[in-house]
């Protein structure tokens, strides 16, 4: 059966041809994929390509730059990310990238912009007649680039590090919210919300 890492793995061992990834982050890249279902990982919106985007970590780990906004509901990427995760036992945190400390990646991001500007894709200033180029050492390469990490956990594990909730776990929270968070009491003023 095929999942989306084994999109990435096919696509990686064209440059690689014995390229592997473990258990765990074939569990992290399905979770992952979560953001582009149905379609697959090759969909998801990064600021170069998705093979170069994404980063594994030794442990199981995987990282991948996302230039896009996620959201619930109405866009509900956000929401199949937080449920996949759930599902597999995946921990995910969501934060800005810091591109300085990420020279690789970087050099995919400013290769993609300034390959965007060589086809005209980035408009001319008003003081020169060529587009401004990235830099890899800019500050500004980085700039509204999220990184999503995900880790594989378990159910159950010594100790609170190497455990994640379940979907189970995950449906007693949010009934527990629904009796005794505070801020649904705007349901009951505003009914209409």
């Amino acid at each position: 059966m095929s999942d989306s890492a084994d999109w990435y793995v096919r696509n990686m061992r064209v440059s690689e041809p014995d390229f592997e990834i473990s258990d765990d982050q074939r569990r992290c890249l399905n979770t992952l994929a979560a953001i582009t279902a149905p379609s697959g990982l090759y969909n998801l919106q990064t600021p170069c390509s998705v093979t170069k985007a994404i980063s594994l970590w030794p442990g199981g780990g995987v990282s991948v730059l996302v230039g896009a906004s996620l959201a619930t509901h109405d866009f509900d990427q956000l929401t199949n990310l937080v449920l996949a995760a759930h599902q597999n036992y995946v921990r995910v945190q969501i934060g800005p990238w810091s591109a300085h400390l990420d020279e690789e990646r970087r050099h995919a991001v400013v290769d993609e912009r300034n390959g965007y500007a060589s086809e005209g894709w980035v408009p001319l200033d008003d003081d020169d007649e060529c587009p401004d180029l990235w830099d890899v050492g800019s500050p500004e390469v980085g700039a509204g680039i999220m990184e999503i990490v995900l880790h594989a956990r378990t159910a159950q594990a010594d100790s609170s590090w190497g455990r994640h909730p379940g979907l189970d776990d995950l449906i007693k929270r949010a009934e527990h919210r629904q009796v005794s968070s505070p801020s649904l009491l705007w349901g009951k003023v505003l009914p209409h919300l």
